[in-house]
């Protein structure tokens, strides 16, 4: 009876690391009012590394490499020491006009996405250094650098079948983007906007920064303001968005998305 005890204890010991292995983990910078890196990493415990620098990075464009498991053994060990899976699926952004740091783990073939991850634990964050530090590592060893593919699906579809798909994106492949590109969309601000009266007289100048969804077929929903002037300036800036022509939708995989996005207006002066 004791042994049968003791075998069972051993079994639910290996359950339980079972329970807790993690084999994926894929971090995303992402952009900000200013020069900040856009990038994302991708690691597999197999050490499959898969690296896509977007904007404000030495490099550019999809890069795969394999490196040794052992290299990426700790990050893993780190993420099955701490409670994931109970963690928040998004926490509240610190302030709006930072870069965010979204996170996707595969632990026991479960997902779990959690976005703004920097204000959430700070293992979080640590993690996420320790993902960098393995991609700058590589950089280090490896000059040049892992040879520029083309666009290829991203390494969580080896693994596709337990990851849902999240309904709205806060970046995606290809941006949304205002028909002509940004200057248009400042041009297109400068001829519409209605200085508020009151704010005028009161002096008031500044910057609202608006948020909003841009769906599959361009349109947009859900203005809302998230960084305030003033009542009269936020209206002025809910107003300009709400009627807003059709934007080109965000894709992602070939196809596109809803897409959650946050635009600055300026009230200056003359």
């Amino acid at each position: 009876m004791k042994k049968i005890f003791f075998l069972l204890l051993i079994f639910a010991s290996f359950n339980t690391i079972a329970q807790k292995k993690a084999t994926y983990i894929k971090i995303e910078r992402t952009a900000c009012f200013g020069r900040c890196p856009v990038y994302s990493i991708e690691i597999m415990s197999s050490g499959k590394i898969k690296y896509e620098g977007k904007r404000n990075v030495e490099k550019v464009g999809i890069y795969n490499y394999k490196v040794s498991p052992q290299k990426v053994k700790n990050i893993f060990a780190y993420i099955e020491k701490n409670k994931i899976s109970s963690l928040k699926n998004k926490y509240e952004q610190i302030a709006s006009d930072l870069p965010r740091l979204n996170m996707t783990f595969l632990i026991a073939k479960k997902t779990k996405t959690i976005l703004n991850a920097e204000a959430g634990p700070d293992y979080l964050q640590e993690i996420a250094y320790r993902v960098d530090a393995v991609w700058n590592e590589l950089m280090a060893e490896n000059n040049p650098p892992p040879v520029l593919i083309e666009p290829i699906p991203s390494m969580i579809q080896d693994v596709q079948d337990v990851i849902p798909e999240p309904q709205i994106f806060t970046y995606v492949e290809q941006m949304p983007q205002f028909s002509g590109g940004d200057a248009q969309l400042m041009e297109y601000i400068r001829n519409n906007i209605k200085y508020p009266e009151v704010a005028k007289e009161q002096g008031i100048q500044g910057k609202v920064i608006v948020n909003f969804i841009v769906h599959e077929d361009g349109n947009i929903t859900t203005v809302k303001v998230v960084k305030s002037l003033s009542k009269d300036c936020d209206a002025e800036a809910i107003r300009i968005f709400s009627n807003m022509p059709k934007w080109k939708p965000g894709m992602q995989n070939g196809r596109a998305v809803k897409t959650q996005m946050n635009v600055p207006i300026n009230f200056k002066l003359d």
